[in-house]
């Protein structure tokens, strides 16, 4: 580790570690990086760039990843971001399964754990199983010499802009009042709470050309989506302040004076496609879960076939009008329900050509996504590093509206 003169001890005091953020985001992007590479690119002295550089590994986040030798001279250090000492905790809500998962850097897994909450009934309950899980990986953190530095949670519902507190999660009620800032403050630890979509829409992308605009439509007990280009999402409203929001599709009307949905109003999209409302169309018999829908899916079930087709046409249809007009190349099925959405996969097709001339319908790709519990994971780490490495991004990240339009 650098050795830290005197004289600097008091600049790294009175600097805060937030002015050495470009430095370490540009070692994210463009490294590993010599240090005379580093200042040249962010136009700063060679003195001031050292001190960043003293200041980081005196944090442990930048490490020595190579030495290379010229003609004379002292070895040149080439610096990269520490990835496997510094990590993540995210906290994902893919209604009513639980996930929590502590990684580092470099998007592995140290840590994880995965809850049916369905029986889950107050916001208390669920703090539980975040403490539960914190404390072990805090604990597992600290015995390996890693430094936690956010925490992201990914939530259904309807989030308040300014604490991120659950004010209502319309398919699971028990998150109602949960606040994840305020669990994690006596750990002095920064948590943001995020649109679970938005978790969904960085995880299914990640691998996808930067280029390709990409309808994620995540499909659990009810329903959302999200279409944005590269990591620009363009599928946004705006409050009357002029913040960025993601629109809550699962709650558009699409049957005016219609069937009831759990959100209070009447013909919600997803009082018709949501899981929740397919278990209602299959009560009365055995099927009483998520868990046992799809369960009853994979077996081909005739009565879960027949109602979770019909949902999956009439979700492609009322998707089709945001695929043209943003001119989507690629849907992606994620969630809960796209473990069985290769028996689902015509009928969405089919709700797609209800609304869209052929050719337009055969130039969309439609795939349920490989890995939905994986991709969950990728988009919240990929959102808590972001959000450590460059704190203002959060504001310009789209959040879950406050209520329903």
């Amino acid at each position: 580790m650098l050795k830290i003169s005197s004289h600097s001890h008091p600049r790294l005091a009175r600097g805060s570690l937030h002015s050495s953020l470009p430095l370490l985001r540009l070692l994210d992007r463009d490294g590993p990086l010599s240090q005379t590479t580093a200042a040249r690119r962010l136009s700063m002295t060679t003195g001031t760039c050292n001190l960043h550089f003293q200041r980081l590994e005196s944090e442990h986040l930048v490490r020595r990843a190579d030495h290379v030798r010229g003609a004379k001279g002292r070895p040149t250090i080439v610096w990269d971001i520490n990835r496997r000492q510094n990590a993540v905790l995210v906290l994902v809500f893919d209604v009513p399964f639980f996930q929590a998962t502590l990684l580092d850097f470099a998007a592995q897994p140290l840590l994880e754990q995965r809850l049916d909450l369905s029986r889950a009934r107050h916001a208390e309950d669920i703090a539980d199983a975040i403490n539960a899980f914190s404390r072990n990986a805090l604990d597992l953190a600290a015995h390996d010499g890693i430094r936690v530095r956010q925490v992201v949670g990914g939530f259904p519902g309807l989030l308040d802009p300014a604490d991120g507190t659950v004010l209502h999660a319309v398919n699971f009620p028990a998150l109602d009042g949960l606040n994840l800032a305020r669990l994690f403050a006596a750990k002095r630890l920064p948590a943001w709470s995020a649109s679970l979509g938005l978790c969904f829409f960085f995880g299914e992308t990640a691998d996808l050309p930067t280029d390709a605009t990409t309808l994620v439509v995540h499909w659990d007990l009810g329903v959302g989506m999200i279409v944005g280009r590269g990591e620009n999402i363009v599928s946004q409203q705006f409050d009357g302040d002029g913040a960025p929001q993601i629109p809550e599709a699962g709650h558009i009307c699409i049957a005016p004076g219609g069937r009831d949905c759990r959100c209070g109003r009447k013909g919600c999209l997803e009082a018709y496609t949501g899981g929740q409302a397919m278990l209602s169309d299959l009560a009365g018999g055995d099927i009483r879960t998520l868990g046992d829908l799809l369960a009853a899916l994979q077996d081909r079930r005739q009565d879960a076939l027949v109602v979770a087709r019909r949902a999956a046409r009439t979700l492609a249809r009322h998707m089709a009008w945001p695929a043209q007009f943003f001119g989507v190349e690629r849907i992606v099925v994620t969630g809960p329900m796209s473990v069985a959405f290769n028996l689902l996969a015509t009928a969405f097709r089919q709700g797609l050509a209800d609304t869209l001339p052929t050719e337009i319908v055969n130039s969309i790709a439609v795939q349920p996504s490989p890995d939905p519990r994986g991709s969950l994971r990728t988009g919240a780490c990929h959102l808590a590093t972001r959000l450590f490495l460059d704190p203002a991004s959060a504001n310009r990240l789209p959040r879950s509206p406050a209520k329903l339009g």
